[in-house]
Formats: structure tokens, C-alpha cells, sequence
């Protein structure tokens, strides 16, 4: 199958529904990221040889919402999903770790189905506990906190110094 290439939120869903209880297998990248276009190769040879997978490419700088919603914080991160419900994730570019990721979600589900949960990153902790779970702070958009320190925090700055 050929990679999908998801412009928009709706081309996006439309691939994941269309995939319905199939592997789907998502790269979030930049064109930026320079081990990004390191081991696109990888993800391409891998979408060629699991036909039945559906393989989609979202640029992070394209299209912020999708990668809002995934809460992507590094690229390249590979999210994997079944039945649009995310199954597993892999942050960086490991084509060792992502070819065996996808040879063992792409075969039949294991007896009981397919766990449900966040993944688990390169180092083996998951993936909730690394980025910062499901805390209060990982309710803030990372660019919207940002924001404010670059622009309100001089301004609060000069107005607390003033007085």
C-alpha cells in the first residue's frame, strides 16, 4: 500500500477510518528533522512489503492539530494504532525497534486482542510517565506556555521591577 500522506485532519481520519481494525502505523515528522529524513527510507520499504498496514506520513509543521491531538513532542515519533485507538508509540529513529514493532502489530492479534495503552519509549519507560502523563501539565499546549514566557514574562518583569 502507499503511503498516505495526510495534509489535513480530515485527510488524516478518513485514513484511519478507512483502515477500520488494521494496523495503522503513523510517522509524525518535520522537514526539519534530519533523522526524520534518515530513516524515511525505513518507513517506506516497510509500507511496500506490509501491504495490508496502512502507513501515513503527518509533518508536525503542517499539520499542528493532528499532531496536538497525538501530543507529539519529538520527532520522529511513530504512533501505532488499531480501531483509531493508539496501541503502541516509538519516539526517535530506531529502524531495528520500528521493523519489529510492525512485523509483530501487523500479524494476527494476540488471544484476549490488542492492549490498549500509550506505548513505551526507546529507553523502556512508558510513554505516559516520560512525557508527564496525564498530570495537570500536560493539559498546556508546550507552545502556549512558551508564548507567554517569551512575551508576558518581560512584560510582567518590567511591570513588578517598576513599582
Amino acid at each position: 500500500m502507499a503511503i498516505v500522506i495526510a495534509n489535513t485532519p480530515q485527510e488524516f481520519d478518513d485514513a484511519v477510518s478507512e483502515a477500520g481494525s488494521g494496523l495503522v502505523v503513523v510517522d509524525f515528522h518535520a522537514q526539519w528533522c534530519g533523522p526524520c529524513h534518515a530513516i524515511a527510507p525505513v518507513f517506506e520499504k516497510l509500507a511496500n512489503q506490509h501491504t495490508s498496514t496502512t502507513f501515513i506520513k503527518v509533518d508536525t509543521d503542517v499539520n499542528k492539530s493532528i499532531a496536538s491531538r497525538f501530543r507529539i513532542t519529538a520527532m520522529p515519533t511513530f504512533i501505532f494504532l488499531r480501531s483509531s485507538s493508539e496501541v503502541e508509540r516509538l519516539r526517535g529513529a530506531d529502524p531495528s525497534k520500528l521493523t519489529s514493532l510492525i512485523r509483530t502489530l501487523a500479524g494476527p492479534a494476540p488471544e484476549g486482542g490488542w492492549p490498549k495503552g500509550k506505548g513505551n519509549t526507546l529507553g523502556g519507560a512508558s510513554a505516559t510517565e516520560s512525557t508527564g502523563g496525564d498530570g495537570w501539565l500536560s493539559a498546556f499546549n508546550p507552545l502556549l506556555v512558551l508564548s507567554l514566557i517569551f512575551f508576558a514574562g518581560p512584560w510582567i518583569y518590567q511591570k513588578l521591577n517598576a513599582a
